[in-house]
Order: C-alpha cells, then structure tokens, then sequence
C-alpha cells in the first residue's frame, strides 16, 4: 500500500491539483494522512483522512472535535516531544500501517524553520531507514520533487516524477546533526 500526506503549509505551495491527487490515492485504496493542519486541510477539500497524527496545537477547539468526529484514526502527540509531528507520521506509516512508498505534500513551504525541519528530519536514524521510499513535493509536482536516496539514484523513478528541475546535494556525508 501507497500513503500520501499533507502537512499544513499554505495553499500556495500545493500542487494546483492536490485535491485530485489525493482523490485518484483514495480510489486506489491508498492511505490518506492529515499531519497537525493537514488534516483539516484535507477535511476542507472534501476528503476525510484515515489518520491524522499530530499535537494538534494549530488548531481550534472546535476544529479538532471536526476531526474527532470523522478521522477513523487519531494519533494525539506531546506538544513537548522528541519528534516532529512529521517524523512521527513516517513511523507510524511505515511501522503500524507498513506502507511501501509514502508521497509528502505541504512539508515545505511556509515557515522556513518547518521548511528545514521537515528536510533535514530525513537524516535522523528514526527516519533515514525509509529515505529510499519517500517522495517530498512541493508545488506542482512538475515543477519540484524530491526523492530521497541513499546510495543508488534510479534514473526511471526520476523521469516517472515529472520533475522540470533535479537538485543533487550531499547531505549524507560527514554531518552530525545531533541536537
């Protein structure tokens, strides 16, 4: 099985078409996330999330019992917590659910702090382990998608993903990123 999740950044770091993007996930029976906003995010376009994971501090009272009455899962985080709303949403893809490919829209735009966090989560051990099967995009997806890789960079996937730009950076190398 296949994810996709939204994060919360704003609308206009989406894919124009992101409501038919997680429409066409939903008809083949792929596993629809909202993360903190996102799923609120997702309620708004019509489409009700399986799960929505995170401390839920962005939202309102009321937003939040709008969830709690139509997510059939709800993963409530620690405001104060060792993982990111974010790298919670991968484990819990990847470790409960055991999904095989996990696509992230809305992870980076908005505020650049979210931005850098959500980039650089993908090199924390918890999360490096599934790099190779997640895909961040931002925007249209022609215009930029990033596919995590370790080692070997399949040329096929990078075609299949449309991308009108490709950006190579060493990330991996020689950085300790202890916080």
């Amino acid at each position: 099985m296949k994810a996709y999740a939204l994060l919360g950044a704003p609308e206009e770091n989406w894919p124009h078409n992101i409501r038919e993007i997680f429409l066409e996930a939903r008809k083949a029976g792929n596993l629809i996330i909202g993360v903190d906003r996102g799923s609120l995010l997702l309620n708004e376009l019509g489409i009700v999330p399986d799960l929505a994971i995170g401390d839920f501090d962005s939202l309102k009272k009321f937003e939040l019992a709008e969830l709690e009455n139509s997510v059939p899962d709800i993963r409530y985080s620690n405001p104060i917590k060792d993982l990111t709303d974010s790298e919670l949403m991968i484990k819990v893809a990847f470790e409960d659910y055991q999904v095989e490919d996990l696509t992230i829209l809305g992870a980076t735009g908005g505020r650049i702090d979210h931005y850098l966090v959500n980039l650089l989560m993908m090199l924390r051990p918890s999360v490096r382990k599934f790099i190779e099967k997640v895909t961040l995009i931002q925007g249209d997806a022609s215009q930029v998608a990033m596919k995590c890789v370790i080692n070997d960079l399949d040329v096929d996937q990078l075609k299949a993903m449309d991308a009108t730009d490709l950006t190579f950076a060493d990330l991996a190398s020689n950085i300790d990123l202890a916080v």
